[in-house]
């Protein structure tokens, strides 16, 4: 079937049952496709050898579309055709470009996988969302290598950049940063290695120069004075955090962590779940007066978790929460030293200290109160060093009386610290 294709006609083309095609009268190889449903489409058809060769059509648009007028589908059909007498296979060309387009598509969507940035998302949720410490360990991911990477290509990321970013951290005095950094950093390259995102892992065989030093920083009675009062100011979530954890003396995560849920109220018990406590076994904590009417005074939101400002995840930001205590101590410090006459302006906060110390300020507060460094150890959910070998396998025994006792001795130890030297 042939005739000058015009929008009429095109119009006036009707289904048979069967497929068929109009051929342009003004342009030969163009024309109309008529399904046996009805539906056009301009096409091309040519063959890319002499006779006998297989002819291939090229679809180029669809009569109803408004973006295809006769006359443009004609021109377009022309251009197409000069190709084909040149001697260029569109339909070839049409699948190259498909092709290209799609390898495209494959290695941005490969790019975008193996973004720094991205590896990190993902091996937070698969492996770090597992573990007790995971939270922390993403902060300190993204604290010191997400900023600093973000969106590179984790494979072209060397032995050389990491070492960048670890003495970055020693110059700046920071030489336990640094081992934890690369600690943590470690395990993440190798997952990356095991998802084929990297061939090797660029922190294998780093070695730091500093040897590690055990910290020994703990609080003296007037310092820990000082926090309690602050923490006292500054208030729900962070000050009452810090009174929490100096009165359990547990870790930060598992404070900053914790679930209502977790917590006996009438037995003045919290039972930290294994899969919260670095160990991976469950803990038991005693809470004394003190530690319960820190509890009392807490607003119960609608949230499980007895920190949070999102009521969906537990607090976080603890840079800035020892910055907020710190303010509040050096304001008391200027206080008191305008009251003596002193310069305001030589008035310092407390030495360099973490929320960590609050453990050792215990340990060491409890050696002091003559509580038995076996009690405290399980206080800490410490192994006993006074246990070795085949005992330390064997007893079980969880010494809870004693414990309870030793919570109870130094909830009212603070309780009298803080209120000496009343400021």
């Amino acid at each position: 079937m042939q005739a000058k294709l015009t929008n009429q006609a095109i119009k006036a083309l009707a289904a048979t049952g069967a497929e068929y095609v109009c051929w342009d009268t003004v342009l030969k190889r163009f024309g109309v496709k008529v399904t046996k449903l009805g539906t056009k489409s301009f096409i091309v058809q040519y063959r890319t050898g002499g006779r006998g060769s297989p002819s291939r059509r090229v679809t180029i648009g669809e009569p109803g579309d408004a973006s295809w007028t006769v006359e443009k589908a004609r021109k377009e059909a022309g251009i197409i055709l000069g190709k084909v007498d040149a001697g260029v296979d569109p339909f070839a060309e049409k699948k190259a470009a498909e092709e290209a387009e799609r390898q495209a598509r494959e290695e941005e969507k490969h790019s975008r996988k193996r973004a720094f940035s991205d590896v990190v998302d993902t091996y937070t949720r698969r492996r770090l969302s597992k573990q007790a410490r995971g939270q922390l360990v993403e902060q300190l991911l993204r604290r010191e290598f997400v900023s600093t990477w973000g969106q590179r290509d984790i494979a072209t990321i060397g032995r050389n950049d990491v070492k960048a970013v670890l003495s970055r951290l020693q110059d700046a005095g920071k030489d336990g940063a640094a081992r934890e950094a690369l600690k943590r950093i470690r395990p993440l390259f190798e997952f990356a290695v095991d998802e084929s995102l990297m061939p090797a892992n660029p922190a294998a065989g780093i070695r730091l120069d500093a040897p590690y030093v055990p910290k020994e920083r703990f609080l003296s009675d007037d310092e820990l004075r000082e926090v309690w009062h602050a923490a006292v100011s500054r208030g729900y979530p962070f000050g009452q955090m810090a009174q929490l954890l100096i009165l359990t003396a547990q870790r930060r995560a598992e404070v900053t962590g914790a679930r209502w849920s977790e917590f006996d109220l009438n037995a003045n018990i919290w039972t930290i779940p294994a899969g919260r406590t670095k160990n991976r076994k469950e803990h038991i904590v005693h809470l004394s007066e003190q530690a319960r009417s820190v509890l009392d005074a807490m607003p119960r939101q609608d949230s499980e978790y007895l920190f949070t400002t999102t009521m969906k995840t537990p607090v976080s930001g603890f840079s800035r929460a020892k910055a907020l205590l710190d303010d509040e101590i050096l304001k008391a410090r200027r206080k008191v030293a305008e009251r003596a006459g002193e310069a305001v302006s030589s008035v310092v906060s407390i030495d360099e200290w973490d929320f960590h110390d609050f453990r050792r300020t215990f340990a060491t507060g409890a050696a002091r109160l003559k509580i038995d460094h076996m009690i405290a150890d399980r206080v800490l959910n410490h192994v006993p060093k006074a246990l070795s070998g085949v005992a330390r396998i064997y007893n079980k025994f969880e010494y809870l009386d004693e414990r309870k006792a030793a919570m109870d001795t130094w909830g009212a130890h603070v309780e009298a610290l803080i209120n000496s030297h009343a400021n």
